[in-house]
């Protein structure tokens, strides 16, 4: 290949190439030359040329060439030679060009490339288009595009204009009518250059763009949606620089029609009605049309009328049937929008019965059913299933889901042995269908029950038996009628669980049984107990083993080989081997080891010993025995039954020991050269005695010993040549073979001994004292024991001298230790000292010295006890004698312990006394049935005495405390519940628990057992489907026990119901009726239904709450028998069946004829009618209704009462009622009288006060006795009294309870009547005794006793203290006794002061004593007190009533305390009077002192009130802002307790300040005050009050108070003040918070007065001169006549001397007496009984410690009391001033007083002045003449 010359302008290279194709055309010169005509880029290309010899398998030869083909620029589109655009708009100016290779694209403006022009509004896009933003008018010019590439370049070009002009509205807005929600488009089309901008208006409101509003380009407005408050003018306004341009428009919008309640999917059954909604809403401007249509098409005509009811635009569909079923579709259509809803009606119906089925065994297995049946009508819905019922009772539901396309189903397994019958319901969408009919009866064969009974409980009930109690098996496991139980026991050796012998069995024939014992069974063994039931098939599987063992009895054998070996001469060791293991029969809880001395059982030793005694072995040592003494062992093992028998008898002797010394040595006969020595046996052998061991030697010749033995039957012996006036020393002793015992030694001589000395007194201790002494001469004979006498008492007189003690005398010993005395005791002490030969004369006596107090060394005696109840215990004892007391009688007491004899290590119950003179308590609080072990002590205040011996007692039986345990309860079928229960906890029993009852709901069953052991009863009877609350409860003798805490709730199964009740038939038309009823009065379960039907057509199934039900399609003129039916869970009841007649001519019935009463008919309270029915009138008869009147004198008509009265006259009248409604009465009958009857009575006719002699009873029935006599009401005669009838029999002392007593005989009846009676308190049934009462309580009066049938007499009452009243009886007459008394009751209650009820109190004496002593009474109060004498048949008549009085006691405290009118240094305090005064009040104490320490006042000060003075004191000098404590308390004989209360003088927090300085003005004799307000303080001013004081001296003082709050001066009348005394005065304010300070005291000022002219002083002249001359006459009188001149003395003096001074009142005394100890840091008050002081010019006083330089007129209390003369010193106030001491205000309460009580009112003065607002005067203290000593209170 070459290269090839160019073609047509084109260079053609060829390169070496693959060729892809083979080239056809273009070839020539044979193929070797290629020619391309006007390639293009389709050829561009490798180009292959290839060579080959033909014929040839050479490979073919090939070069290669690639073709390329270029293109110059090419423009597809030339620009237009002129573009015109306006001003800001973006130009786009193309230039799209071709060639190949790329061309290159360049854009010039005006011949300058535009890239040069950096305009950043001009640029060139990727495709070489121009692109110009926000044009300009300068941007007009011309636009040039070049393209060049390797092939050419190409250019194209155009002229650019930019224009502007103003805004121009090309299309204006129209008036525009929408409908709400619609898109409404506003146009605006508008042009303009620049672009105008567009703004629309809404009137003269811009509206802004929002989510809904959208201005469109060019400018038109689009609202979407549009709202009805977007109706209105718009205007559309465009602008621009150029100028603007606007139109406008109107835009009205309609409310869119809608369907505001769419109809909803509805199902209904046919028949029923249903109704369709479709509610519209639309613009008033616009009407709306409704239309309905059922799929897809219109309603006819026809429809339409039957259906569109259903109000406006509704469907309303009655009687639905299948063809109405579809979808409804509610269209409504308008000019303002339409809208439709649609909405589907189901029309369903019941699905028929399935049709026949049929049943077998199945081969499966014998316990399922095979059924099978055919499809029914499914009720034009599909079904949903099948269900399939069983009956055996009831129908119930055995499979309730089977598939709906099945036709045969399988049961699940069912019992054995029960018949069954099936049937099948259909559901479908509506519900279940009929039944339908049943199958026939299929049995299953029996087989053995499944199950074992269940709840097998057991218990030991003794050590030989075993009680057993359980449930049956479930019923649903019987499988077969249960015949009875199978119950099993082996014993079991408990050690490896092996059972020892064969399985014993008990059968229980009856499946009723479910308690029963398996008795004849050994102590303490274990045994395996398994109970199974069984039926006719078999027996069942054995319950689950019990394992339970026996109670413990005694052991049967004795340890073995009892080996005793003696240990010394006071212990003895006992070894014995382990008994038979087997034969213990219990927990060996150890040994008992009994040792006494032959002949003394009784006092034999008894050794506990443990199971494994210490030390290992089973031996015990046994101490504490006596030397060589024979004793006898036995050996026994112990367990919690008691002790087995002992083994054989052994006996031991103890060891011998060395004898005690010689008893009675005493010299006897003698003389100077013998002596007869005699002595006695050792008091202690311990061994054989050999003989005695005598000595004696001379005192001087100790070398020379001279010794004897005597043998054991010496007892004296003389010893001889002794030398005169010689000293001998004797010595002797006892032996045996265990040696020599101790040795008595005596000294002797011929003379007598001298007399000692006693020389001190010490160590005196409670039962001991020390005496120091010197002995006597002793004369040659040494001193052999001391002999103390002494004088006892409890006092420190004399009295006789006794021996109190001998004392073996030792050597060196100087000092004797007198014992064994009584302790608390005087003693006065000699001493006398003996020898061998003679006693010498006794010791000057000591001094008197006491013993020290001791605990009491014996205890109380003559314990006795008893029962005083079920819960309480009496105990009495003879209290100690005063010289037992052993310490001060004040602090003995008594102490009774109490303890459960079987629990002895429980709590004891302990009761104190600490009366020294009480000898009898009561223990309460103990448990009933149980026996207690009592003691009792005495004790003091240095502790406890001995306890008495043990006495027993048991107190009486009471009901249970506590129900059984484990209470449950099972239903066993509809009508039976079974009730089973554990035992009553031992602590609970109170007594001997002889049965059980089960509270069922309202209804009491008792289940009568001899045990207390746990059990179960079967309750049949009961009514079915019924709830019951089951309680059990024990009971003893004495009653019934609490319930069970926990109550078992337990329900009847439910059970088919009874017929339904009430039905009428008020509607009957020709072809249908309405038949109406009542639910069945015993539903037995929850109705689910119930279902009406005639002959055997079923009608409907209808609800539960379905009460009417109407029939059609009857036939007229026909007589149907109706049947209706419920159902419940377990299938459909019994039916009620009614006729009814379908007619139109139907009316109420005809009267019966007239009821007759046939004379066999009537009885004591029942008649029996007959009557001929009336006619129905084609309306079945439904009921009678009986009315009776009773005669005479009765009118009115009332219906039949269940009972008749018996013995009444009646007559009776009939009425018949069928569905039209009620006949008229019939004739009334004839009368009817009814027969007699037993008198019907609660109580007999006597009372149990009734007299008898020891062999007879007399009862007096004679209505003149009417104490003894109660006859029955009229209305229990029953008819006419004849007479009374007593019935008796002997009765047991202890009936036993549930069992009915023996009939009561009447006297000369060989029949026993058949009444029934009450027995101890329990009803039993009724009687049919013609003539007696159906119900008597029976009285049981003791044949030798009745109650004491007269009073005791002589009461007498007398205080003793003043809690405690002494009571004195003589006892009635011995023949009034009745038999042995056992007692008194002794009534006493407070003597009311007022009318009014006081509840008597009843102490009871368990002892026939006379007197008694009542305690813990009220002081100084009179109690009326009866006394009761009672004995074993009750408690006779009272005695009269005797009163007395307690002695006076301290009173209560005051009742108030109460502050008043306090002021900064003054106060008014009252009280009131003790609520209980308990006695004469004598007075009142009155203590008060500072809380705080104040310097001006460190002591406390008390004030005795006697009780004729008023309860008030006024105080004075206090000290302000000071809290003070006051107390008071009252007094009779002594001091009760106090009332106290604390208040704080003023000025308080919050109170006013202090007003001016007050300006006296002087107007006549008054005074007029001024003065101006201060600050009100934290509240408003309330008034004002004025204060005065003396200038010379002397306390502020309330002068006036009450002044209203308004006023700013007072005028002060001149009589309050003394003439010529100057005052100064001060006002204070007062506010709620009490009075506030004082203002600056005023100027002084002199008091005057309005001088009378018996004041004058020429009045007095000449009355004093006129008295001078009359004395004068009688002076000379007297001398005339020879008169003494004494007596003339002594009138004179009395006539011209100075007056007595005035008396100090005599109800205050102050107390010079130490204060109480808790004010002891206080010092007294000075012995003027000042409280408190002022000195002149104004400041406190100390207290105590220096003399008050106050004038001593003004030295005195300054306080005041309400006495007479003080009250004379007073005028009265006017009522509107309140008066200085007056009532008691809020503010000055004091606290924690009570607020309860009313003060008394204080003394007003009176004043004047009509608007002074006049003050109480000042009190006299203010006057000069008051200012003295105690002048002030006169």
């Amino acid at each position: 290949f070459t290269k090839l010359p160019r073609i047509d302008g084109y260079c053609v290279c060829v390169c070496v190439c693959v060729c892809v194709l083979p080239v056809v055309d273009g070839m020539w010169d044979f193929g070797r030359r290629l020619s391309v005509a006007q390639p293009g880029r389709g050829d561009e290309g490798w180009v292959e040329c290839q060579v080959g010899l033909e014929g040839k398998r050479i490979p073919p030869i090939t070069r290669s060439a690639y073709l390329t083909v270029l293109e110059s620029p090419q423009f597809k589109l030339h620009l237009e030679q002129t573009t015109t655009s306006t001003v800001e708009h973006t130009l786009y100016i193309p230039c799209r060009v071709t060639g190949y290779p790329k061309p290159q694209l360049a854009w010039y403006r005006d011949a300058v490339p535009v890239r040069q022009l950096q305009e950043s509004r001009m640029r060139v896009l990727t495709n070489g288009s121009l692109v110009i933003s926000f044009l300009e008018e300068r941007d007009s010019a011309m636009y040039q595009c070049f393209a060049r590439n390797s092939a050419g370049e190409a250019n194209t070009y155009t002229y650019l204009r930019v224009i502007s002009f103003a805004p121009n509205i090309t299309r204006r807005p129209d008036d525009l009518l929408s409908v709400e929600g619609d898109a409404v488009t506003l146009p605006c089309d508008v042009s303009g250059a620049p672009q105008p901008t567009v703004t629309w208006f809404k009137g003269a409101i811009r509206r802004q763009a929002s989510s809904r509003l959208f201005v469109l380009p060019p400018g038109s407005l689009l609202i979407s949606p549009v709202l009805l408050t977007d109706a209105g003018n718009y205007i559309c306004v465009a602008r621009n620089y150029r100028g603007e341009a606007s139109a406008r428009a109107r835009l009205v919008v309609w409310a869119r029609t809608r369907i505001t309640e769419a109809p909803r999917d509805r199902g209904v059954v046919r028949g029923r009605s249903v109704e369709l909604r479709c509610e519209v809403v639309h613009d008033p401007a616009v009407s709306a049309s409704v239309s309905w249509i059922k799929d897809g098409a219109e309603l006819g005509a026809a429809e339409r009328a039957r259906l569109l009811r259903g109000g406006p635009g509704g469907l309303h569909i009655s009687h639905a049937t299948p063809t109405d079923s579809g979808a409804y579709t509610c269209l409504v259509t308008s000019s303002a929008g339409n809208d439709s809803r649609t909405a589907r009606i189901e029309v369903r119906e019941l699905p028929g019965p399935p049709q026949a089925p049929g049943v077998r065994v199945s081969a499966a297995g014998r316990r399922m059913a095979e059924m099978g049946w055919a499809r029914g009508y499914d009720g034009n819905s599909a079904l949903v299933r099948y269900v399939l019922e069983t009956s055996v009772d009831a129908w119930r539901v055995l499979v309730p889901n089977l598939a709906p396309e099945s036709t045969t189903a399988l049961s699940p397994a069912l019992k054995p042995g029960h018949s069954y019958r099936f049937r099948l319901i259909a559901v479908n969408a509506v519900g279940p269908g009929e039944p339908s009919i049943e199958t026939d009866s299929l049995v299953l064969p029996e087989e053995p029950p499944e199950r074992f009974p269940q709840h097998l409980r057991i218990s030991e009930r003794s050590n030989h038996s075993l009680s057993l109690c359980w449930q049956p098996p479930e019923v649903d496991y019987w499988n077969g009628p249960l015949k009875g139980y199978l119950i099993r026991w082996v014993y079991l050796y408990l050690y490896n669980l092996v059972y020892v012998g064969d399985f014993q069995y008990k059968n229980i024939p009856s499946p009723a049984m479910t308690a029963m014992t398996i008795p004849e069974l050994h102590p303490w063994q274990t045994y395996e107990v398994a109970i199974a039931a069984y039926n006719s098939a078999g027996l069942g599987p054995y319950s689950t083993p019990l394992v339970q063992r026996t109670l413990e009895g005694v052991p049967l054998t004795a340890p073995a080989r009892v080996q005793l070996r003696s240990l010394n001469s006071t212990s003895v060791r006992v070894a014995w081997s382990q008994p038979d293991s087997q034969k213990l029969r219990g927990t060996l809880l150890g040994y008992k080891v009994e040792v006494w001395r032959p002949g003394l059982s009784s006092e034999s030793l008894n050794v506990d010993v443990p199971p494994e005694p210490p030390g290992g072995g089973r031996v015990a040592q046994v101490t504490g025995l006596l030397a060589y003494t024979d004793y006898t062992v036995t050996v026994c093992c112990t367990t919690s039954a008691g002790n087995g028998p002992r083994s054989a008898p052994r006996r031991v002797r103890t060891h011998e020991d060395t004898p005690g010394p010689v008893q009675s040595l005493q010299l006897l006969d003698f003389s100077k050269t013998s002596l007869l020595l005699s002595w006695g046996e050792p008091k202690e052998l311990n061994g054989v005695l050999f003989g005695y061991q005598l000595s004696w030697q001379q005192g001087n010749r100790t070398h020379v010993i001279v010794t004897h033995n005597l043998d054991n039957s010496f007892h004296k012996y003389r010893i001889t040549g002794l030398e005169e006036h010689a000293t001998y020393l004797l010595h002797m002793a006892a032996r045996t073979s265990a040696g020599s015992g101790p040795v008595r030694s005596l000294t002797f001589t011929a003379a007598v001994p001298g007399a000692p000395v006693v020389l001190s007194v010490s160590r005196v201790a409670a039962r001991s004292l020390l005496l120091q002494v010197r002995s006597g001469p002793e004369r040659g004979t040494s001193i052999t024991h001391w002999i103390v006498e002494a004088q006892t008492g409890l006092t420190d007189k004399g009295g006789n001298w006794t021996v109190l003690r001998e004392i073996d005398a030792e050597p060196q010993k100087r000092s004797l230790l007198v014992n064994e005395l009584q302790p608390y005791t005087f003693y006065r002490l000699r001493v006398r000292q003996g020898t061998a030969v003679a006693v010498s004369q006794p010791s000057p006596a000591t001094r008197w010295v006491q013993t020290l107090p001791a605990p009491p060394d014996i205890a109380p005696s003559n314990i006795t006890v008893r029962t005083a109840g079920s819960q309480s215990i009496w105990v009495r004892w003879a209290p100690l004698a005063v010289e037992d007391y052993q310490a001060i009688p004040e602090s003995v007491g008594y102490r009774v312990r109490c303890k459960h004899k079987e629990f002895p290590t429980s709590l004891p119950l302990d009761a104190t006394t600490d009366d020294r003179g009480e000898r009898e308590a009561s223990l309460e609080g103990l448990r009933p049935y149980s026996t207690y072990v009592i003691q009792v002590q005495a004790f003091n205040a240095n502790g406890p005495g001995p306890w008495t011996e043990v006495v027993e007692a048991t107190t009486s039986e009471a009901a249970p405390s506590a129900g059984p345990m484990d209470v449950y309860a099972n239903a066993t079928s509809p009508s039976a519940i079974l009730v089973g229960w554990g035992m009553v906890p031992k602590q609970d029993h109170n007594g001997q628990i002889l049965g059980f009852k089960v509270i069922l709901a309202l209804s009491s069953l008792r289940n009568l057992s001899s045990s207390s052991s746990a059990g179960c009863v079967l309750l049949t009877g009961l009514r079915v489907f019924t709830e019951y609350t089951v309680k059990v409860q024990a009971f003893t003798h004495a009653g019934d026990g609490a319930a069970t805490s926990s109550t078992a709730l337990i329900r009847t199964h439910d059970d088919v119901p009874g017929p339904p009740t009430m039905i009428f038939f008020p509607e009957v038309q020709p072809t249908s009726v309405l038949m109406t009823w009542q639910p069945p009065e015993n539903p037995n379960g929850v109705v689910l239904g119930t279902q009406p039907y005639h002959r055997a057509f079923s009608v409907v199934q209808l609800g539960a709450d379905a009460r009417r039900f109407t029939t059609s399609d009857l036939i007229p003129e026909s007589i149907y028998r109706f049947r209706m039916v419920a159902r419940t869970h377990v299938g459909w009841g019994d039916p009620a069946e009614v006729v009814v007649v379908t007619t139109e001519s139907r009316a109420r019935p005809d009267p019966p004829g007239k009821p007759s009463v046939p004379r066999a008919g009537v009885a004591a309270r029942s008649v029996t009618l007959t009557w001929t029915p009336g006619s129905d009138h084609s309306a079945p008869l439904r009921y009678y209704t009986v009315q009776a009147r009773i005669l005479p004198g009765d009118p009115r008509w009332e219906a039949v009462a269940p009972s008749l009265k018996p013995f009444t006259s009646y007559r009776f009248r009939i009425s018949s009622t069928n569905d039209v409604g009620m006949s008229p009465w019939s004739e009334p009958s004839t009368i009817a009288t009814t027969l007699q009857a037993g008198i019907w009575t609660s109580s007999a006719p006597f009372d149990r006060t009734t007299r008898g002699s020891q062999n007879t009873l007399l009862l007096r029935l004679s209505p003149l006795f009417s104490n003894l006599f109660i006859p029955p009401s009229t209305e229990s005669l029953n008819g006419v009294l004849l007479g009374y009838r007593v019935l008796y029999r002997e009765v047991e002392e202890d009936p036993p309870s549930g069992i009915a007593p023996l009939p009561l005989a009447p006297p000369g009846l060989t029949q026993p009547s058949p009444i029934q009676a009450k027995l101890l308190g329990k009803f039993l049934e009724p009687s049919t005794f013609p003539l007696l009462s159906t119900q008597l309580p029976l009285f049981i009066l003791l044949f030798s006793f009745v109650v004491p049938s007269a009073p005791p007499s002589n009461v007498k009452v007398e205080g003793t203290s003043s809690s405690q009243l002494q009571v004195t009886w003589s006892p009635p007459p011995a023949s009034s006794h009745n038999g042995v008394l056992q007692g008194y009751k002794v009534f006493y209650k407070v003597v009311p002061r007022h009318d009014g009820n006081v509840s008597e109190r009843i102490r009871i004496l368990y002892l026939p004593e006379t007197s008694v002593r009542l305690k813990g009474l009220e002081g100084f109060t009179r109690y009326s007190v009866r006394i009761i004498a009672y004995n074993t048949a009750g408690q006779g008549p009272s005695s009269s009533i005797a009163t007395g009085r307690t002695l006076p006691a301290a009173p209560s405290a005051p009742s108030f305390l109460h502050f008043a009118d306090v002021l900064t240094s003054s106060l008014n305090v009252s009280w009131g009077e003790p609520a209980q005064p308990n006695g004469l009040l004598e007075g009142y104490h009155v203590l008060y002192h500072p809380i705080a320490h104040v310097t001006e006042m460190n002591k406390a000060v008390i004030v005795d009130v006697k009780k004729s003075s008023p309860r008030w004191i006024r105080f004075t000098g206090l000290t302000p802002r000071v809290s003070y404590s006051f107390r008071v308390k009252g007094m009779t004989f002594t001091y009760g307790p106090e009332v106290s209360g604390n208040v704080t003088m003023a000025p308080a927090e919050g109170a006013p300040g202090p007003p001016g300085r007050p300006v006296v003005v002087q107007n006549g004799a008054d005074l007029q005050l001024q003065w101006s307000k201060g600050s009100a303080g934290h509240s408003r001013i309330t008034g004002y009050v004025i204060e005065a004081r003396p200038v010379e001296g002397g306390e502020w003082d309330l002068l006036v108070n009450g002044i209203e709050r308004q006023a700013t001066g007072h005028t002060i009348r001149s009589n309050l003040l003394h003439a010529g005394v100057a005052y100064i005065l001060r006002v204070s304010a007062m506010n709620r918070a009490g009075t506030g300070s004082p203002s600056p005291p005023s100027q002084p000022f002199t008091a005057q007065s309005a001088v009378a002219f018996y004041d004058e002083w020429w009045f007095l002249v000449v009355v004093a001169l006129s008295g001078l001359l009359l004395i004068l006459l009688l002076i000379f009188v007297l001398i005339v006549r020879g008169q003494s001149q004494h007596n003339v003395c002594v009138c004179v003096f009395y006539l011209l001397g100075r007056s007595p001074p005035r008396p100090r009142p005599g109800s205050l005394h102050y107390s010079d007496e130490d204060i109480p100890s808790k004010y002891s840091s206080l010092e007294k008050s000075e012995t003027n009984g000042s409280i408190s002081h002022k000195d002149k010019v104004g400041t406190n006083s100390e207290y105590l410690g220096t003399d008050l330089e106050t004038d001593s007129s003004h030295s005195f209390v300054n306080h005041y009391i309400s006495e007479p003369s003080y009250f004379s010193s007073w005028r009265r106030q006017r009522r509107d001033i309140h008066a200085c001491c007056g009532p008691v205000s809020e503010r000055g309460e004091a606290e924690g007083a009570n607020p309860g009580g009313k003060p008394p009112p204080y003394p007003a003065a009176e004043g004047f002045g009509p608007r002074s607002g006049m003050t109480a005067g000042l009190r006299p203290a203010l006057r000069p003449a008051a200012m003295a000593g105690f002048s002030s209170f006169v």
